[in-house]
């Protein structure tokens, strides 16, 4: 693990920041698509993820320095090893009432590289970000349908949350989205 740089991004880092996420969005295309086989409706899961992914580059991840470090209380990071970009999480502020929070975003670890502590490295690197900038929580969304992510946050001390997020697709085939909650002040 000690091989593993997180450190922030850097132009450099956008072909391979863009490229992790696709493929990591495709990965979620086969489990779905078997989860969605049991659904009277499975064609439309497969649309949802090929939509994310293309809308998701052609937002953000398009232009990561102006996004993500041109705006205030904005970042992204990557995990190198040996000059490969392995890693990205990025941090957004979060839209919440009468709290400071911090959003947690594209958190995508390379499939040759997971269960080495990467995820929960980059996790705790935006947790002291929150942290330093005096925010009250980190809080994420994700789909029922990522369970690996689902167990991570758990273990690390994510406390789940109601989230009013609803997508047709995803509902159509039996996914949810899950709202997920770090307290920085309860947790030292």
């Amino acid at each position: 693990m000690s091989a593993y740089k997180v450190r922030l991004y850097k132009e450099s880092d956008l072909h391979s920041a863009q490229e992790l996420f696709i493929s990591g969005c495709r990965e979620h295309i086969s489990p779905c698509f078997y989860h969605a086989l049991k659904q009277p409706r499975c064609w439309l899961l497969l649309l949802f993820f090929l939509y994310h992914a293309r809308r998701g580059v052609a937002i953000d991840l398009k232009d990561i320095r102006k996004y993500y470090f041109e705006r205030e209380g904005y970042c992204f990071w990557v995990v190198e090893l040996e000059g490969e970009v392995v890693g990205t999480v990025a941090a957004i502020p979060a839209i919440t009432p009468h709290e400071k929070n911090v959003e947690l975003k594209r958190m995508m670890v390379s499939s040759h590289h997971r269960g080495k502590g990467i995820a929960k490295l980059l996790c705790r690197t935006l947790i002291d970000y929150a942290r330093r900038r005096g925010c009250n929580a980190v809080v994420l969304t994700t789909t029922s349908i990522q369970i690996s992510g689902v167990q991570l946050y758990t273990k690390l001390g994510f406390k789940p949350t109601e989230t009013d997020l609803y997508n047709p697709f995803l509902g159509l085939v039996g996914i949810s989205w899950l709202g997920f909650r770090y307290d920085i002040s309860s947790s030292g």
